[in-house]
């Protein structure tokens, strides 16, 4: 053991298989959260389509894919419209990590098989950490309609 250095209680294939699917069918592990940081993973079922959303506030969300494949969208958006001209896509596989900032417009759609990350970020930008008095949760939805990828 490493002074300061902390460990899961479960190994992560453990952790997501005790989580209960939630009602959008996605599996969450809150695995620590230390200051403004939480680690957590998250599985998505085969072909699935997470809804567009991004962050107001934070630093950086970063991801980092442990298993399946996906579809990355991101883009910026004005007033809560995609800008057509800066969507992106990337093919997301194991051992890819990507790194998105507050206001980036972003989610996955899964391919034939469940889809897991980990996941560090803020507490608020994500529901695996329980939020209690004033906290709220930093998540603000958004059409992708005028969009074309």
């Amino acid at each position: 053991l490493v002074t300061g250095v902390q460990t899961c209680a479960l190994p992560i294939s453990e952790a997501i298989e005790a989580s209960k699917p939630s009602a959008d069918r996605v599996r969450r592990a809150h695995l620590e959260t230390e200051g403004d940081s939480t680690l957590g993973i998250l599985e998505f079922p085969a072909e699935w389509k997470q809804k567009p959303h991004y962050h107001q506030f934070g630093d950086i969300d970063i991801f980092i894919v442990v298993s399946g494949t996906a579809t990355l969208y991101l883009a910026s958006h004005e007033n809560n419209k995609i800008l057509s001209d800066s969507v992106e896509l990337h093919q997301l596989k194991p051992g890819d990590t990507y790194a998105i900032k507050p206001q980036v417009v972003h989610f996955f759609e899964t391919h034939g098989s469940p889809f897991r990350v980990m996941n560090i970020a803020q507490p608020q930008h994500t529901t695996l950490t329980p939020m209690t008095g004033t906290k709220a949760y930093d998540i603000t939805y958004i059409e992708w309609s005028q969009a074309k990828a």
